[in-house]
C-alpha cells in the first residue's frame, strides 16, 4: 500500500514539475528551456550551439554561450503576451563567465485554441550590454512548445 502511494505521488508531482517546461527553438542557434516560476513570472536557460570547426581540437573554436533569463509578464490578453526580464550571458569557458547582461522584450503569440494550442510564436527584441562596453540589440524568432 505504501509503495503504491509513493508511487502515486511520485507520478504527479512529475507530471505536475513536466508540465511546467516549455522547450522553444530560436533563431542564430538558440535552444531555449523555460520553467513557469509563478504565474507571471518564470526563468529560461538558452544556449547557443556556436558552429566551430573543430571544437573539439581547439582549432578554430568557438565556446557554447548560455544565457538565464528572469522574465515578468506585463500584458496577458487571449491569443498574446508581452514579458519583459533582465538576465545574464555566459561563457563557461573563460576566466570572467559573466560577459552580458540581456534586458529582453519577449512577445509571444499563441494563434490556435484547437488541437494546436500547445504551439506559440515568439519575437524578442533584447539589448545586450557587454561587460566591455559595448551594446547591441538582437532580435530572436522562435518556436515554444508547452509541453
Amino acid at each position: 500500500m505504501i509503495k503504491k502511494t509513493t508511487s502515486l505521488i511520485a507520478i504527479f508531482f512529475s507530471v505536475g514539475v513536466f508540465g511546467q517546461f516549455s522547450p522553444t527553438l530560436y533563431t542564430q542557434d538558440y535552444f531555449g528551456l523555460q520553467l513557469k516560476v509563478t504565474r507571471q513570472m518564470d526563468a529560461e536557460l538558452r544556449v547557443m550551439a556556436n558552429h566551430s570547426n573543430n571544437y573539439f581540437t581547439r582549432k578554430n573554436a568557438t565556446p557554447i554561450e548560455t544565457e538565464l533569463l528572469l522574465r515578468i509578464t506585463t500584458i496577458q490578453k487571449e491569443y498574446a503576451r508581452l514579458s519583459l526580464g533582465v538576465g545574464a550571458g555566459f561563457v563557461l569557458e573563460d576566466r570572467d563567465p559573466i560577459n552580458a547582461f540581456i534586458f529582453p522584450a519577449q512577445i509571444e503569440i499563441s494563434p490556435f485554441k484547437n488541437e494546436l494550442s500547445f504551439l506559440s510564436f515568439i519575437a524578442e527584441p533584447s539589448l545586450l550590454s557587454y561587460l566591455e562596453g559595448e551594446i547591441q540589440i538582437r532580435m530572436l524568432l522562435g518556436i515554444k512548445i508547452r509541453l
